[in-house]
């Protein structure tokens, strides 16, 4: 699979975010208590918290920002620190993954909402790189991460490990020639 790779440094809630919405947005975390989302499918994640809980993670920031209708979940972005798929990932940095808005909510620009409030959220917790992966060929999520500010990093691919896609990696293959100076030395870093 080819991946675009974007990133963006995140260090204050500057991201415009409504202050009215229809709907009810909840910035969920694994606990005790509730180890997958109000609403969402056991699989894949409990699996997710079983890392956060097992320390799997390079960090303990690991979320989901969930948006309803009703009780019916219709959009959410997740929110994980780096593991082993994600080699170029530094300690701090967060990737946001497993964006998905029901289709009978789709066009209305819940996605660009669940993404702006996401990095709100991360963004008071202190400065760090945000990535955001997307297969090369998905439009539709090139053309969020741009309007919300990413900024394109290069190409990748995702890797297999004995055969199997689950314990392969997201590598950085081609570096954008349009990266500042400055930023061009941190990402040749993670590539």
């Amino acid at each position: 699979m080819n991946c675009q790779f974007f990133a963006m440094e995140v260090s204050q809630p500057t991201f415009a975010v409504a202050s009215h919405s229809p709907y009810r947005w909840e910035y969920w975390q694994p606990g005790l208590r509730s180890v997958v989302p109000p609403g969402c499918s056991w699989l894949p994640f409990a699996a997710w918290s079983l890392m956060h809980v097992t320390r799997r993670f390079r960090n303990r920031q690991y979320a989901v920002m969930l948006a309803y209708d009703g009780s019916r979940p219709i959009h959410r972005t997740c929110v994980f620190p780096g593991y082993f798929r994600f080699p170029f990932m530094e300690p701090r940095d967060l990737q946001i993954g497993d964006v998905w808005t029901d289709p009978d909510y789709r066009g209305q620009g819940i996605a660009g909402m669940g993404l702006a409030r996401a990095l709100t959220q991360l963004a008071s917790t202190g400065p760090r790189r945000v990535w955001y992966l997307t297969e090369s060929t998905n439009t539709a999520s090139i053309r969020l991460a741009e309007r919300i500010g990413f900024t394109s990093v290069g190409q990748g691919s995702r890797t297999k490990k004995f055969h199997c896609r689950a314990l392969g990696a997201y590598v950085i293959n081609e570096l954008s020639t349009n990266l500042p100076q400055t930023r061009m030395d941190s990402y040749e870093k993670a590539a």
